[in-house]
């Protein structure tokens, strides 16, 4: 059975057959692993000089791919809603009630 897993590194939904998966592309997987990688280094004081650089760079490629799917899904939810394939929902929530009462007051027999 399909599910919908969103990346680590850039947070696109993908689709997948796998209970493991959770990058959107192996390029995406490599970068989060050197990405970690150097992070530990970091912590335990060993970076060089063009790690630190190279760390920097990743973590702003990381930043951008975040941005940019986020500008990719607000346009999709924005053409959505102007064609009228998704309506708007409006969540209600009185602050007075919790799961159990919910439960109560819906009992159909």
């Amino acid at each position: 059975m399909k599910r919908t897993v969103f990346c680590s590194l850039c947070g696109r939904p993908f689709q997948t057959f796998s209970q493991r998966r959770e990058y959107c592309s192996p390029h995406h997987r490599q970068i989060k692993n050197q990405m970690d990688f150097l992070r530990r280094r970091e912590a335990a004081g060993k970076l060089t000089e063009w790690q630190r650089g190279l760390l920097k760079r990743l973590e702003n490629f990381t930043r951008r791919e975040r941005e940019k799917v986020i500008a990719e899904l607000q346009a999709q939810i924005d053409r959505l809603l102007k064609e009228g394939g998704i309506k708007k929902r409006v969540r209600r929530n009185d602050g007075n009630q919790n799961e159990d009462q919910r439960r109560k007051t819906h009992n159909p027999n």
